[in-house]
Order: structure tokens, then sequence, then C-alpha cells
């Protein structure tokens, strides 16, 4: 073969590798198109993280206020005014309360007087996300580290949900076995 015939063949060399390959120049298109499809799944779903994430300080924002004026006044309630009012957090929704006039913080509390401030967000947010329907409301031994004065008043927030709600309230505590409602026991 002469010279001029083999330097006119090295271009055509990345073509064909060996029998049977694929040409670098076949295979370099689909990586290209897999590239520019991932660089815009990356970009929609960056845009959504903005979207969701401000959606949710947004909800946040809305939604503290609320909170610190229901549930507040079911904890004011079923603590008996021991804590005149709650704080939240418009970032984080982390509850704060107000006791003597000093802001005190829901990891200092009892462990009784945290499920007494559970139980007053839950119903709140409950009855924000149930509106104008008339859903039931669940209850899992809410009521078993509360003090007696406490369980009467957090009873009594739970009966006059009743004339609009049906409530199930589940306990292995006894005492609740006389209280003036239909009691199944299992």
């Amino acid at each position: 073969v002469p010279l001029r015939k083999k330097v006119g063949m090295v271009p055509n060399l990345h073509v064909r590798l060996q029998p049977g390959h694929v040409s670098l120049a076949h295979m370099e298109a689909p990586s290209e198109r897999t590239l520019g499809r991932l660089e815009l799944e990356t970009d929609g779903l960056a845009r959504a993280i903005g979207i969701l994430e401000e959606s949710s300080r947004e909800f946040r924002a809305e939604i503290a206020p609320y909170l610190e004026e229901r549930a507040g006044e079911l904890f004011s309630r079923v603590t008996r005014g021991k804590y005149s009012s709650l704080s939240f957090d418009p970032e984080s929704l982390e509850a704060s309360l107000l006791h003597e006039g000093r802001l005190i913080q829901k990891d200092s509390l009892s462990t009784g007087t945290q499920e007494q401030l559970y139980l007053a967000i839950r119903i709140a947010l409950s009855q924000l996300i149930s509106g104008e329907r008339k859903l039931p409301f669940f209850f899992d031994d809410s009521l078993l580290n509360f003090d007696e004065g406490r369980k009467k008043e957090a009873l009594g927030v739970l009966k006059e949900m009743a004339t609009e709600h049906q409530i199930f309230l589940f306990t292995i505590d006894r005492s609740l076995k006389n209280i003036d409602a239909h009691v199944v026991e299992i």
C-alpha cells in the first residue's frame, strides 16, 4: 500500500477501533444528550426545592399566630392558667411559653406539662386542618401523665369538642372509666 494511501487512512482509525466496536463519535452523542437531560432535571429539582422551601416558610409564618392564639388558649386552660401564653418561632415552629413574665423553653417543662402542650398543639392543628369538616379525633393515652386537676380540664376540652366531633380516647388509665362518656372496654 502506498504511503499516501496509509496516511489518508489515519483519520478513519478512530471510527473503527476493532471489528464490532461502535465509533467514539457515535458513543459521544448519546452521552452529551444524557448529560444535557440530567442538567435540565437537576435545574428543575433545584427550582422545585426552592419553591417548596419558600412555601414551607410562608406556611409556618401564617400558622404561627393561629397556634399562638388557639393552642395558647387550650394550654392555658388545661394548665389552669399557669402558663398564660405561647410563642412559636415562625421559622422552626418551636414553642416557648410565658410563665410569670419569663420566657421558658418547652424542654424545661415536666413530662406531663410537655404532653399537655403537645395535646393543645395537636388539637389546634387538627382544628385548623379540618376547618368546617366534622372529622373524628383519636387520642391514645394522651392524658396518662396529667395530674388529676389538669386531666379534668383536658377532659372538659375534649367534652366540648365532642359536641361537634367524634372523640376516641384510648387509654389504660382506669381512673377514666367513670367519666361521663360512652366507655367501651376491650
